[in-house]
């Protein structure tokens, strides 16, 4: 099917809905759109970073996710359109943050031939497995502790309208202004590309399986510390890393509060016209009278259905 783009002016009422404050819409497309959310939130930053509303933009969706989260402990830990408008975020505007930052440690790792199996009943030794596992986490958190700098500026403007939500949702929560930041850094950035390098770009082969438990166990250690949580006994035999984790607990909210802090500078992400954007957010939105159940069943008052049954005709024409 022959796809019509449009010049993007006739995409403008369509953009007007899709850069509403109060994220009602928005969140009522990515349910229209659940088995599409990753391409719908792909979609939809696009659009707000070539209008220059990203950061904005974001945090009132934020703000707007906040106020349906009931417990600190599932804080943006869900597949909702937050968290993967985030992911989309993170990957325009962080990739080269992320690989100057792990990189090379994940190249430190790759090259180590021991295994750091820490689970006896799978072969590890637990006693030599934590001593190399330590060094590695260390290296890694070092790193990561000292990138605050090279963060990208929007991306920790971000992080501190983030925190100060969660402050104020959750005000009883000793440990909710670091988590709320960890839930995309680490859970959504670092901790996956040290699971899975190749998808950033930092491996140009899968590892095998010794490196991919390797990298999985130094994760799992880097995650624990950025949840501000220790190992228990549903994974005992990661216990002797909670010593790392408690010495390094300090050094992970100074970092976790640094780049979260309010900072000046731009960060330049290039986006083509939000034409296309547009025209496929148009074509998702295509079955009308779906579209019109989902709006009215979530009370939003928009014209939405209209706006794409006239981008349809002139399609059409």
């Amino acid at each position: 099917m022959r796809q019509v783009i449009l010049p993007v002016k006739a995409y403008e009422p369509l953009k007007l809905e899709l850069e509403r404050k109060d994220m009602v819409l928005q969140s009522a497309l990515a349910e229209h759109l659940r088995a599409s959310l990753n391409a719908f939130a792909n979609h939809l930053i696009r659009i707000w970073i070539n209008d220059g509303r990203d950061e904005e933009l974001i945090g009132y969706l934020m703000a707007h996710h906040m106020q349906t989260e009931e417990s600190p402990g599932t804080l943006f830990r869900g597949n909702t359109l937050v968290t993967k408008v985030m992911d989309q975020y993170m990957k325009f505007i962080a990739i080269d943050y992320l690989q100057d930052t792990v990189e090379h440690c994940i190249v430190d790792i790759c090259d180590e031939k021991r295994s750091f199996e820490m689970d006896d009943s799978r072969g590890g030794r637990p006693a030599e497995s934590a001593r190399i596992l330590k060094t590695h986490c260390q290296n890694i958190c070092n790193s990561i502790f000292a990138s605050v700098d090279r963060c990208p500026p929007p991306l920790r403007r971000v992080f501190g309208v983030l925190q100060q939500q969660a402050k104020k949702r959750f005000p009883g929560d000793a440990h909710v202004q670091y988590t709320s930041v960890s839930a995309f850094l680490f859970l959504r950035l670092f901790c996956p590309a040290i699971i899975n390098p190749k998808l950033f770009n930092m491996m140009s082969e899968h590892p095998t399986d010794t490196l991919a438990r390797n990298l999985t166990l130094v994760a799992k250690v880097i995650q624990n510390l950025a949840n501000m949580a220790e190992f228990g006994q549903k994974e005992a035999f990661m216990q002797p890393m909670n010593e790392f984790i408690m010495l390094n607990r300090g050094k992970m909210q100074t970092f976790l509060n640094s780049v979260s802090s309010s900072t000046r500078g731009e960060h330049e992400v290039k986006v083509a016209s939000a034409s296309r954007d547009l025209a496929a957010v148009a074509r998702m939105c295509s079955q009308t009278d779906k579209l019109e159940t989902v709006l009215d069943s979530y009370k939003v008052q928009s014209p939405l259905v209209s706006i794409i049954r006239a981008l349809e005709s002139k399609n059409n024409a």
